[in-house]
């Protein structure tokens, strides 16, 4: 166990419920392994979602391979975003307890990271009583197998891979599979996205469900300036004659301006459509990234969502010290920055 997770501070809250925490984790995979980043800012906010306090330097982002024996030492690491206790529990103790369960079944020679993401959600949806909570596990690594199978090897992950678990709106953890493609390589990121979709994209969620709530306000404009237009010309248009804007998006898709999305099932499948599918959009190249290149992106982009709690007319729920680990199938997870507990002096440290 390192010294990060022995020195993290136990909190409890009396007669205060710990919801929601948003919060930054970003995840970029690269051919030389993958970064993993989130803030250290936790928001405490009542039954009614008010914000009451916020507490930094609170972990979101921790190894599942801190085991001084060789063949437990998984090249596996877990972000949390939503959530930070479940049932009066940091889920950190319960990932640390997992770690060690894990570890006392498997071997670090031969195990699967799509195994032990299913695994960790698993364990974790064991204290969660069956109750609707806020909580997404962001789990990444290389999966292993022993060099006496070598068939099995070729059939491997060999540049790692990436999964999420979230409980929303639902009693039981659903899968979003980030990168489980070998050359899948990619960002993911979850909690606060407003600053860096609009980095990456030019346009965010919430201006995309503005734009979706006034398009009829907007056909209807543009229908009476056509009447009005032909009535200066003496044309009359009935006044019983009122064309309804059109409820089916593929007909009056005013996304199609900057992008090349089709209408989906779904609100959400439509907005991540209408994102990936921008004709501007910024063409990031993880695939060409070095690891160091890597770290460089992963905390620009903690920076992103950082300058907007700091510098906007929000409530600021991104912030505090970064934390950035990289995971290769080589070093296995390494903190890159990572905070130390001091003892400032009076009032506070000056640096």
């Amino acid at each position: 166990m390192t010294n990060a997770r022995r020195n993290n501070i136990h909190i409890s809250f009396i007669g205060v419920n710990c919801k929601k925490c948003v919060t930054i984790n970003i995840a970029v995979k690269c051919p030389e392994g993958i970064v993993l980043g989130a803030d250290s800012l936790t928001t405490i906010t009542d039954d009614s979602n008010s914000i009451l306090s916020s507490i930094p330097y609170v972990s979101k982002l921790f190894s599942l391979g801190d085991s001084p024996v060789r063949n437990k030492a998984f090249p596996v690491g877990v972000m949390i975003n939503g959530l930070n206790s479940v049932g009066g529990i940091r889920v950190e103790d319960i990932i640390e307890e997992f770690e060690e369960m894990y570890s006392s079944k498997h071997s670090s020679d031969q195990f699967s990271v799509a195994n032990m993401a299913r695994e960790l959600a698993k364990y974790v949806q064991r204290y969660t009583n069956r109750r609707k909570i806020d909580l997404e596990l962001v789990l990444a690594g290389f999966s292993t197998t022993k060099k006496s199978n070598p068939k099995k090897q070729k059939n491997g992950y060999k540049y790692g891979e990436i999964y999420s678990y979230f409980w929303e709106d639902s009693r039981t953890p659903r899968l979003r599979p980030v990168s489980n493609k070998d050359t899948e390589f990619l960002t993911y990121y979850g909690g606060q996205p407003t600053a860096i979709d609009r980095f990456r994209y030019g346009i965010d969620e919430w201006v995309i469900h503005k734009m979706l709530e006034r398009k009829d306000d907007l056909y209807e404009d543009v229908r009476d300036y056509i009447y009005n237009q032909l009535n200066k010309k003496d044309i009359n248009v009935p006044e019983i004659l009122e064309v309804k804007a059109p409820t089916n998006m593929s007909e009056y898709n005013i996304f199609q301006l900057f992008s090349s999305c089709e209408p989906k099932k779904t609100i959400g499948e439509t907005i991540k459509d209408i994102k990936e599918k921008m004709d501007d959009r910024f063409e990031t190249m993880e695939g060409l990234f070095s690891l160091q290149t890597a770290v460089n992106y992963c905390i620009f982009l903690l920076s992103c969502a950082y300058a907007h709690s700091a510098f906007t007319f929000v409530v600021p729920v991104v912030g505090s010290e970064m934390r950035v680990a990289t995971i290769t199938r080589t070093e296995g997870f390494k903190f890159r920055r990572i905070w130390q507990i001091e003892a400032p002096s009076p009032p506070f440290s000056m640096k």
